[in-house]
């Protein structure tokens, strides 16, 4: 005899939110980079047109790559990067167990991908 323990009324949402819960921010920020689906002006672009895509540094479109690799904002703790791979592949960084080590740190500590990073123009400075 099988027994099929009973769903929750919230089924799926749920299990979401207690996976979700059980990850620290730097993991949820990694996973919101490898699936485009961050606080970065790429993804406001496509789908919140009221909010400002540029970047810190100054150019008009930030996206996942110029975040990891050219943002002079983010140079600071680039190293972090590097030292998981000195000519890192984005496909790397975010589909390795390593690379997601990696990444989750240099999130962590630089900020990235956090609501309320600042525009062009705005003074920031990482609540770590």
């Amino acid at each position: 005899m099988c027994i099929i323990p009973p769903r929750s009324p919230l089924g799926a949402a749920e299990t979401i939110l207690n996976v979700k819960s059980s990850l620290s921010a730097s993991q949820s920020h990694a996973s919101q980079c490898r699936t485009g689906h961050a606080f970065i002006g790429e993804y406001y672009a496509r789908f919140v047109p009221t909010e400002d895509p540029s970047c810190a540094c100054g150019i008009f479109a930030q996206t996942r790559e110029h975040v990891l690799r050219d943002c002079d904002y983010f140079e600071p703790h680039r190293h972090i990067l590097y030292d998981f791979e000195p000519q890192f592949s984005i496909s790397d960084l975010t589909g390795t167990a390593e690379g997601i080590t990696a990444l989750s740190e240099f999130l962590k500590v630089s900020g990235a991908y956090r609501k309320g990073v600042p525009r062009h123009g705005e003074d920031y400075l990482p609540v770590l």
